[in-house]
């Protein structure tokens, strides 16, 4: 990707992660970016289509920051790490742009969802093991309520935020 191909996706990031996909248009995420908005459908195609690549970087966000969690062998370490992103959210939010501006286009278009397999493989094994009846069901409510909490506290709404990870680590940890 070029140098101005990347400032177009960090600069469309941050507007989808701020405005959602319907309050980002191409003319904002070119201003924001400092160039024209010509230069996003040259570079991407279509307002879709670079909405595509930046849930597909959010997914790249969601893991890193989460597979050497998700690889520990203790079960109830891979869910306490997992659930625990929230806290590394807490300490510095730039890093997880890319992420919360995946989940606000994903909330507004469910057409755009593409699930992480091994991030539900391995939190799955870790819900099943830990004694959880339908581990897939349990996984699906772990990874949105993360979600969401993580949008609370993008928002500003860290007490809301704080409660779904309380719960959370209540319904599925017992703590």
């Amino acid at each position: 990707m070029t140098e101005k191909q990347q400032i177009l996706l960090q600069s469309a990031q941050h507007s989808f992660c701020n405005l959602g996909y319907a309050g980002a248009s191409t003319a904002k995420i070119g201003r924001l970016a400092g160039t024209s908005e010509a230069l996003i459908f040259r570079h991407f195609g279509s307002k879709r289509d670079l909405a595509r690549l930046v849930v597909k970087e959010g997914q790249k966000c969601r893991a890193s920051m989460s597979y050497g969690t998700l690889n520990h062998p203790d079960p109830s370490e891979v869910l306490r790490g997992f659930i625990g992103l929230h806290a590394m959210f807490l300490g510095g939010k730039d890093p997880f742009v890319p992420w919360i501006a995946g989940i606000r286009i994903v909330n507004e278009n469910p057409d755009f969802f593409e699930e992480d397999g091994f991030i539900v493989e391995r939190l799955t094994w870790a819900v099943s093991s830990v004694g959880h009846a339908k581990a897939g069901a349990v996984t699906r409510i772990i990874i949105s309520t993360l979600d969401q909490a993580l949008l609370y506290a993008f928002k500003g709404q860290e007490d809301q935020a704080e409660a779904l990870i309380v719960g959370l680590r209540e319904i599925i940890l017992n703590e």
